[in-house]
């Protein structure tokens, strides 16, 4: 029996693949596999800015004037055993989702009164289109999920979606601290 050789097309298709799984292979090499990120998303941690008043805007998308509006909201609202609402903006969450790092927020700062727990936190994070109102449990009876879902849909994202994120989050603040003033005993009902 005579061995027959390769054609010239078989030579291309076996160099082709094997080039192939060369690159493949060499390319892997410098990527992480899934259990190294997911140690890796372990020792990594999200950046939480420091509670330095009732307003904190890292991502600079406040104005002067607005800063101040909400501010003195807050402040009135907080007067003897009221809840506290603060307004934080930043830039980057991650390695967190949304919902844990307003929790961890809100956890850091201890928003609301002690022993009460009724403060509120409106997290906006513009770079990533999205934003959270977390309601602490003293709160809750007072501004429900659904109602802060219903202040998030109805009052601030018209504005976000006009580009007014300023005017978006004084109106979501007015919002917020209408419904827990119509409670009427500092937030729980």
């Amino acid at each position: 029996m005579k061995r027959r050789g390769f054609s010239i097309f078989e030579v291309i298709i076996m160099v082709g693949l094997m080039a192939m799984l060369f690159i493949i292979a060499v390319g892997n090499l410098n990527r992480p596999h899934r259990t190294e990120l997911r140690s890796l998303a372990g020792v990594m941690e999200a950046s939480y800015p420091a509670p330095t008043g009732y307003v904190v805007d890292e991502a600079g998308i406040l104005s002067e004037v607005t800063e101040t509006e909400i501010s003195v909201l807050a402040k009135d609202l907080a007067a003897g055993d009221g809840p506290e609402v603060a307004v934080v903006t930043v830039v980057n969450i991650e390695p967190e989702t949304m919902e844990e790092y307003a929790i961890k927020l809100a956890e850091r700062w201890q928003v609301g009164k002690a022993g009460i727990d009724n403060g509120v936190i409106l997290l906006v994070v513009p770079s990533e289109r999205k934003l959270r109102i977390e309601v602490g449990r003293g709160a809750e009876a007072v501004l429900t999920d659904a109602e802060a879902q219903r202040i998030v849909d109805k009052t601030i994202v018209p504005f976000f979606k006009r580009g007014d994120m300023d005017s978006g989050i004084r109106a979501g603040v007015a919002a917020i601290v209408a419904e827990l003033k119509e409670a009427g005993d500092g937030g729980h009902r």
